[in-house]
């Protein structure tokens, strides 16, 4: 007996071992780093003591107090939440862009970049439109959503195509399909294809086209499968059509596409196998006088084009700030400069600075922008702001609204001076400009003297006031014609129809490819510059903007550097959000 008990004694031993390793002289672990056992438990008891607030300012507390916490990670963690669940909870567009302005390096920021596509697509949806899906894919062709927009436009195109087949040939395309369909269910790998149909030139002549869009495509180098295909698919599509035919339909002359398709999408078919059908072959297959198989005839051949390379991912707004790149859109297409394009007559400076202020074709746009001011005293000021715009009709009274809705920064929570929360413009070639303003409680005021509720930023240079200006309210010369980084360009002299206190005339250099200034120079009363301002412009959503702009002004030598870091349009913003009384929803009342 004394033999057997002894390796129980031993594991007994070795098991107290163990939990006395776990005591207060053991080690554990915290995110991946061993630890010594009573320094846990001390930097737990601290971290649980801040974890029970749950604040922005107890987080914030507790780093700056233990910074060599071993909790420091998951107080950071929860530091990246907090900010990001008001924004989430809020789930607008112009939220999730202050977020990202306000916190760059939150983990969270794809987060926010996908929510906004998620109701960008939402909106669409709710259209349901050829138009609107299309609009989506232009501004995020690379979205999560892209394909799903792509399936719908897809299918909306397929029903046009079914009402315009019924109203002119009596053909039932959505009977067509789902017969199609029925058979598959039964079929092997050759029926694994999305079915389109339409009517379109082929051959120099309309015909009834039936696309087999393949998503893996079948091996179809052989003969023998090939006449498989023929046999097993297209004779039973044939079938189909013939079917309808002797009901009384009337179709132009079938053909069948076979296609490599990626999601089996029309717009991606890369065409393998092409099939013509035999003059009258339709009416005899009807009549039953002759097999469908025997009626096709192979035109075009060609093997399937190899896959191409998924395409690199999204960059974050976190990887993207740090680069180049103000944010992660649409880049300019091609490489090298573009073939010129004149949109108006450089010999029609007014039609010129008509065609600048309507080359952005959007109804309204969303931008986050940073305001960074060397001012003529030596101070340093930024702001940062969301901005908010909508076009009319130029039959409106009011041909544009502005409203610029400032976020508190590091910098602007320290300042002495109280400015507005927020302001909206209202611009109107006849009654001028009109501003309201509110600051952080009350109601909305209107004023003529909009510059005492700036920001000081913003006080450096009024935007409005010297760009995007109503052509309408200036008379323009062509002063000349140049070159600018080999591209050409004109320069018209602007001079305000009504006196203008902020200038007396303007020159502005003018890309004639891009229809934007690349330049502004305004001059005083007496023709001497007095300011000046230079745009770098990218290309994103199908529109230009100028992701920064450099305002100098030369009588005091101070300078505003303007960034802007992200902008979305066409969001069908409502119009309650550009009158007076929108202003009071964006401070919380």
């Amino acid at each position: 007996m004394r033999g057997r008990t002894a390796p129980y004694v031993w594991v007994v031993c070795c098991a107290m071992m163990l939990l006395a390793a776990c005591g207060p002289r053991g080690y554990t672990y915290e995110g991946g780093t061993k630890v010594p056992q009573k320094k846990f438990i001390a930097d737990q008891q601290i971290y649980e003591a801040y974890k029970g607030q749950n604040t922005l300012e107890a987080y914030r507390d507790f780093i700056s107090k233990y910074p060599e916490n071993i909790f420091i990670n998951r107080v950071r963690e929860e530091i990246s939440l907090l900010e990001f669940q008001p924004y989430e909870k809020q789930d607008t567009v112009d939220g999730y862009l202050e977020f990202k302005m306000l916190y760059p390096n939150n983990p969270y920021i794809d987060k926010a970049n996908l929510y906004i596509e998620q109701l960008e697509i939402r909106r669409y949806d709710n259209q349901d439109t050829m138009e609107g899906y299309r609009e989506f894919l232009h501004k995020y062709p690379r979205s999560f959503f892209a394909d799903s927009a792509r399936e719908r436009m897809q299918e909306l195109s397929f029903r046009e195509q079914d009402r315009l087949l019924r109203e002119r040939f009596g053909f039932d395309l959505l009977k067509y399909r789902h017969a199609a369909r029925k058979a598959a269910n039964s079929g092997g790998t050759l029926w694994g294809f999305e079915i389109f149909a339409q009517v379109r030139p082929s051959g120099g002549r309309d015909c009834f086209v039936t696309s087999l869009l393949y998503s893996t495509p079948p091996d179809l180098s052989e003969e023998a499968q090939r006449a498989q295909l023929e046999s097993d698919v297209l004779g039973v599509l044939l079938g189909l059509i013939a079917e309808q035919v002797k009901r009384g339909a009337r179709v132009p002359p079938p053909v069948f596409e076979v296609s490599f398709a990626p999601k089996g999408l029309q717009e991606t078919a890369a065409l393998m196998l092409n099939y013509d059908v035999a003059p009258n072959g339709l009416q005899l297959l009807a009549a039953g006088q002759t097999r469908a198989r025997e009626l096709l005839t192979l035109t075009h051949s060609a093997p399937p084009p190899a896959p191409e390379p998924e395409p690199s991912p999204v960059r974050s707004y976190a990887e993207v700030a740090r680069g180049p790149y103000a944010f992660s859109g649409p880049a300019e297409p091609g490489s090298g400069p573009a073939p010129v394009v004149v949109y108006a007559s450089p010999g029609d400076p007014a039609g010129v600075m008509r065609a600048v202020a309507d080359s952005n074709s959007f109804i309204d746009a969303v931008l986050s922008r940073r305001w960074e001011s060397n001012l003529s005293d030596g101070q340093t000021k930024d702001i940062s702001v969301i901005e908010k715009h909508r076009r009319y009709s130029p039959r409106d009274t009011v041909r544009c609204a502005t409203v610029l809705r400032y976020l508190e920064t590091r910098h602007t929570r320290n300042d002495a001076r109280t400015s507005a929360a927020a302001i909206l413009l209202q611009r109107s070639p006849g009654e001028g400009d009109r501003y309201w303003y509110i600051m952080r409680r009350g109601d909305a005021g209107r004023t003529l003297n909009i510059e005492t509720y700036r920001p000081d930023a913003e006080n450096n240079f009024f935007l409005e006031q010297y760009v995007d200006l109503l052509p309408e309210t200036e008379n323009h010369e062509l002063l000349g014609t140049v070159t600018h980084d080999g591209r050409q360009a004109v320069l018209i002299k602007s001079t305000p129809r009504k006196p203008c206190t902020y200038y007396t005339s303007r020159r502005s250099m003018i890309d004639l490819e891009r229809m934007v200034p690349l330049k502004i120079e305004y001059y005083d009363d007496r023709n001497e510059i007095c300011k000046e301002v230079t745009f770098s412009w990218k290309q994103s959503f199908g529109i230009w903007y100028w992701d920064t702009a450099i305002f100098r002004n030369l009588t005091d030598g101070s300078t505003t550097r303007i960034t802007t870091t992200d902008i979305r349009i066409n969001l069908g913003l409502p119009d309650s959000d550009f009158q007076p009384s929108g202003l009071s929803r964006l401070t919380g009342r």
